[in-house]
């Protein structure tokens, strides 16, 4: 088990490390309170605190076990403050998934369309591509989500992955990924457009405002490392 640092940043002395258990409590915090206040399809659906902790819970753990998974820690009071969920792309659920709220049903088939339509399209295999699942940062740290991304992609690239892969969701997270991360909307896979996008016969992300769509985006390890 990987457990030591991978990188440390001098600014706001932040470190970089593999997700481990001793990190589960306030990754957990991290993420939910960044994702349940800022992330559109969340906001939307009207999830609470409470509900996405245990969600963040179970996601966590399955990510302590696979290893994939970056935390940025702050030397100083060592308090997560960045979780990065990484993943292999075609990866089995975590356990007790479907005992989550199912206020988080919508988000699972908008976003698990986007993966089949990929998967249909552009057969791959285990091992093959690394899905950057979710990034949280609180925003007083805003700007490690790039370096977390970075390193997380070194660390895919060793273990042999030959690409990333991920969801835009957002206004700000499609500009970071095209425009500071070099990854590309995928060819011939259509955006889902929240206005649009039905669950059960109700269109449910009527609320989001901030951006039209969630994107499939893309980056290919060999002609960007």
């Amino acid at each position: 088990m990987q457990t030591s640092t991978v990188v440390e940043l001098s600014r706001k002395n932040v470190s970089y490390q593999i997700l481990t258990e001793e990190h589960l409590a306030s990754a957990i915090e991290c993420l939910s309170s960044t994702f349940q206040s800022r992330e559109p399809m969340t906001q939307a659906l009207k999830i609470t605190l409470e509900e996405f902790k245990y969600f963040a819970e179970i996601l966590l753990k399955k990510a302590v076990n696979d290893q994939l998974s970056l935390v940025a820690l702050d030397k100083i009071n060592g308090k997560v403050v960045g979780v990065l969920i990484g993943e292999d792309f075609v990866t089995e659920p975590p356990e007790r998934i479907e005992t989550v709220s199912s206020k988080f049903l919508p988000i699972f088939e908008l976003l698990g369309s986007l993966d089949e339509a990929y998967k249909q399209q552009y057969p791959v295999e285990s091992g093959q591509l690394y899905h950057i699942f979710m990034v949280g940062v609180y925003k007083e740290y805003a700007g490690l989500s790039v370096r977390l991304i970075k390193i997380a992609e070194s660390i895919a690239h060793k273990k042999g992955y030959v690409g990333s892969i991920g969801e835009s969701t957002g206004h700000i997270a499609h500009q970071i990924n095209t425009k500071r991360l070099g990854f590309k909307e995928v060819e011939g896979i259509a955006p889902v457009y929240y206005d649009d996008f039905h669950y059960e016969g109700q269109r449910v992300f009527t609320e989001i405002t901030e951006c039209q769509s969630c994107r499939l985006v893309f980056k290919e390890y060999r002609l960007t490392n």
